[in-house]
């Protein structure tokens, strides 16, 4: 799953970049911003998973309940 988020966020971001893609509001940015946070939460997602699966097998079970 974090596999897919990371994917789709790494394919809309080059997108993004290739048609030079602006958000339509009164304020305008890229959204390279808005679509590079998807593919930095899904590395993100992934070490968290990490972290999680590392401290289980270290012994601790406070995620355990």
């Amino acid at each position: 799953m974090v596999s897919v988020i990371f994917y789709g966020g790494i394919r809309l971001c080059i997108r993004a970049v290739t048609l030079n893609q602006m958000a339509p509001y009164n304020f305008e940015f890229p959204y390279i911003i808005s679509y590079s946070a998807i593919a930095v939460g899904g590395v993100l997602m992934l070490l968290t998973i990490v972290a999680v699966i590392l401290d289980l097998i270290k012994g601790n079970d406070k995620y355990l309940a």
